[in-house]
């Protein structure tokens, strides 16, 4: 469901997004587009920092899976009745922002540079754009399974001192450094996308092929 709501988000709020944006300030437009994803990382991590430290438990592994596929009547009810489940809505919501600042900069990023560069060399750039969208993809997967090796108080608490290992179904990785660093990273960036101007100067167009 979490996964989900990124796309459906971005499907909705892209088209009026991309009309909105189409004959305004595309590189504000950008710039505000990188300031809400940078905010729904931000809201993604937002749970580790309003919740207790974790605490792992002594549960037998297999009545804890008993418990997730719903299959004892007993454990649903007390698995729905969690204090810590109204924080799914909070993902839901970081992945709505990051949706929609996703959308803008895959319809209106393009037409910036198309704006904004000759037809010649438009193409170039928007290839350069979609193969760095691609590397991002896997430093981001690559960079996420290296976190979740560190526990996810590694801050407070000393991981040697943690009398198990990652291997371990009950342990829980530090998943929120990521959406730390990259909200941090889009809230830095956004601003100085704001203080372009509408047209780049010195665009020479082009129909040369």
């Amino acid at each position: 469901m979490i996964a989900s709501v990124y796309d459906i988000s971005a499907a909705i709020f892209g088209v009026l997004i991309s009309y909105l944006c189409s004959r305004g300030h595309k590189p504000r437009c950008l710039g505000i587009s990188i300031l809400v994803m940078g905010l729904g990382s931000l809201v993604m991590a937002l749970p580790h920092f309003t919740t207790d430290r974790y605490k792992m438990g002594s549960e037998n592994v297999l009545d804890q899976s008993v418990c997730l596929t719903g299959n004892n009547t007993h454990c649903r009810a007390n698995t729905n009745g969690s204090r810590l489940s109204w924080y799914l809505y909070i993902f839901l919501i970081g992945q709505i922002l990051n949706g929609v600042g996703g959308a803008t900069l895959y319809t209106v990023g393009f037409a910036c540079i198309d704006d904004n560069v000759s037809h010649k060399r438009s193409p170039v750039y928007i290839s350069i754009l979609l193969c760095l969208t691609m590397v991002g993809v896997a430093v981001g997967y690559t960079a996420g399974g290296k976190l979740l090796d560190y526990h996810v108080d590694f801050l407070f608490i000393d991981s040697n001192r943690i009398n198990t290992d990652p291997k371990n179904p009950r342990w829980v990785g530090a998943w929120w450094v990521g959406y730390l660093g990259g909200g941090l990273i889009a809230i830095i960036m956004g601003p100085f996308l704001l203080l372009y101007p509408k047209k780049l100067p010195g665009k020479r167009i082009s129909f040369e092929f």
